[in-house]
């Protein structure tokens, strides 16, 4: 099978078309221009799919997806248009287009610029996306509909696809099993904590692709359901950090997989390990769909949606497939159970459950599926991205009852909770000198000398800024690096070689230093001290480590660390290279404390 041009109207009936493309504004165009006679922003191609782009585009959704397109995306346009009250028109797989208010742009990961907002005119639709090398990862949710783009893996193209929400099978098994914590009817006091800063570290499959942006993306919409939904600020998620597993899961639902999580079984076991280095809260997993996965009483549909222990310090894991994390919420509602939350039949659920409309037409995140049955059939219950909260109204009905289902009071108090599961990150390391020895001046201050000079030896000529721009650049450390240079020894003499000592750096007694320095020196031997004086400028500690050899090629060598002894005011750094007729290149150097 394939796609025809107008795949949208064969599946969706006119007036569902007709109401789409009414509150989107959507046309008959399938181009989006960036500016008025310049090539298009985002233009669809109008080609039918193959067989296999066809089986990609429904993975996981099946016959929920209901149009799906490749598209050339003008991503680097697309960025520099990126600031918060900006719009971009977002051309649609079905025809048409939304257009996108822009509320926040971020970078959360190193080179990964994040940006989220809302469809214009519609508060309750939200978006959020990524760019990572140039490809653009992320979706839109707007009522019945989710629009999900992913960069196409044959080519430079990118496949958006249009997913009728109220056909997304039914996802999360019951949450019952005896290890889990029940969640109490009334949140926890918060008298002893204030801050909801919960790190969490990602973990993926290693077949899931583009998996920093997925992070980015599911970081900035969880936040954005908080503000939303009027959670106060001081609670948030942050990204621990992201790390590949070594298994793609298949054949697993993820049941079993969350169970591996929390018996720490291949491949989870150093889980403990890692989230202590990374001093992460919880953690969270992204996994692919897999279609030989049995799953109750949808077979067909293959392992969707996801699961997780409820609010479990011992097992802090939730996990989701990677297109259901955000193409239905599905990674904020198993967030959600890690922090308390409960379905809406819940018995013990107290405040920490959420709305259903008694029609069925919607519910805020927690929503279990379980009042809005999922069967891969024709429904109407779609996931907001709101937690419930009695003060907020959705349609003029509120989206919570006091004192019954409150998800916002509840997550004020557990999620500092959570925070304090694990040991906060030391406080970050505070540069109080740095030297990459770009500047003509940044030798100014240096005391160089030579001792046991054999023969003529000045420091103008043997220790000075060399240029590396042809000769294996310093990395990270631009095109000059810190050349050291001896001469022959001579007999009997004590402490021979080059040194270089810094400007006085000012320091304070019982406080710990560390010093890094990246080096090139070919089995020269050297070493790089820190030296610690008082208010007379004596000498009255001192603490050295020699650096690495290599074949020449830098290296960062042993970080130095020694703690200022009492009396300290100052301290300098000490370089010394003690071979005979040697040669040796420093550079990026760095003192923090």
């Amino acid at each position: 099978m394939t796609f025809k041009k107008n795949f949208a109207r064969t599946f969706l009936e006119a007036s569902t078309v007709t109401a789409l493309m009414a509150s989107l504004g959507l046309g008959c165009s399938h181009s989006v221009t960036s500016e008025e006679g310049h090539a298009p922003l985002i233009e669809i191609w109008d080609e039918q799919l193959g067989a296999s782009d066809y089986e990609i585009s429904r993975h996981g959704f099946n016959d929920a997806v209901k149009a799906a397109r490749l598209a050339t995306i003008d991503v680097e346009t697309m960025r520099n248009q990126l600031m918060p009250g900006a719009q971009i028109e977002f051309a649609l797989p079905e025809g048409g287009h939304a257009v996108l208010v822009i509320n926040t742009v971020q970078e959360l990961l190193p080179g990964i610029t994040t940006f989220s907002g809302h469809v214009a005119d519609d508060e309750f639709s939200d978006f959020t996306f990524s760019i990572e090398d140039g490809k653009l990862v992320g979706s839109i949710r707007q009522g019945t509909h989710a629009w999900l783009v992913r960069p196409h893996s044959g080519s430079k193209l990118h496949m958006l696809r249009s997913v009728d929400r109220t056909m997304v099978p039914r996802s999360e098994p019951s949450m019952e099993h005896d290890d889990a914590l029940e969640a109490p009817s009334l949140p926890p006091s918060t008298s002893l904590v204030v801050g909801g800063n919960v790190r969490v570290l990602f973990l993926y499959a290693n077949n899931v692709p583009y998996a920093n942006s997925l992070v980015s993306n599911i970081v900035s919409a969880f936040n954005n359901s908080l503000s939303s939904s009027a959670v106060s600020s001081n609670n948030k998620i942050t990204i621990a950090g992201v790390q590949q597993v070594a298994s793609s899961f298949a054949g697993m639902t993820r049941l079993a997989i969350r169970n591996a999580m929390g018996s720490r079984a291949a491949p989870f076991t150093n889980i403990d390990a890692s989230m202590a280095s990374t001093y992460a809260d919880i953690a969270f997993l992204l996994v692919q769909e897999d279609s030989t996965v049995a799953v109750g009483e949808m077979p067909g549909y293959g392992r969707v949606g996801g699961v997780a222990y409820n609010y479990d310090k011992a097992n802090p894991f939730a996990l989701s497939t990677d297109d259901y994390a955000l193409g239905d919420l599905t990674a904020l509602h198993e967030i959600g159970h890690v922090f308390g939350g409960k379905h809406e039949n819940d018995p013990n659920g107290g405040i920490a459950r959420p709305v259903v409309a008694a029609n069925d037409t919607w519910m805020t995140i927690m929503g279990g599926y379980i009042d809005c049955q999922f069967n891969g059939l024709p429904a109407s219950c779609v996931r907001l991205n709101r937690w419930s909260n009695p003060d907020q109204y959705y349609q003029g009905i509120p989206l919570g009852v006091a004192g019954q289902r409150d998800m916002e009071s509840w997550l004020e108090s557990s999620m500092p909770v959570v925070s304090g599961w694990r040991a906060e990150p030391p406080p970050p390391a505070i540069t109080v000198y740095s030297n990459s020895f770009e500047s003509s001046a940044d030798l100014s201050g240096w005391l160089i000398w030579h001792n046991c000079a054999a023969t003529s030896w000045t420091p103008a000529n043997n220790v000075f800024r060399y240029y590396t721009a042809s000769d294996k650049p310093a990395p990270g450390g631009g095109a000059y690096a810190l050349r050291m240079q001896t001469t022959g020894f001579t007999s009997g003499c004590q402490y021979p070689g080059a040194y270089a000592r810094s400007p006085a750096i000012a320091a304070t007694a019982g406080t710990t230093y560390r010093v890094d320095n990246m080096s090139r020196n070919h089995t020269q031997s050297g070493s790089v001290s820190l030296i610690f004086y008082n208010s007379a400028g004596s000498e009255i500690g001192f603490a050295s480590r020699t650096w690495a050899t290599d074949a020449w090629v830098y290296n960062a060598d042993a970080q130095l660390v020694a703690t200022a002894p009492s009396g300290t005011t100052s301290l300098r750094v000490r370089y010394g290279l003690s071979t005979a007729n040697g040669v040796a290149d420093l550079d990026l150097l760095k003192v923090t404390r």
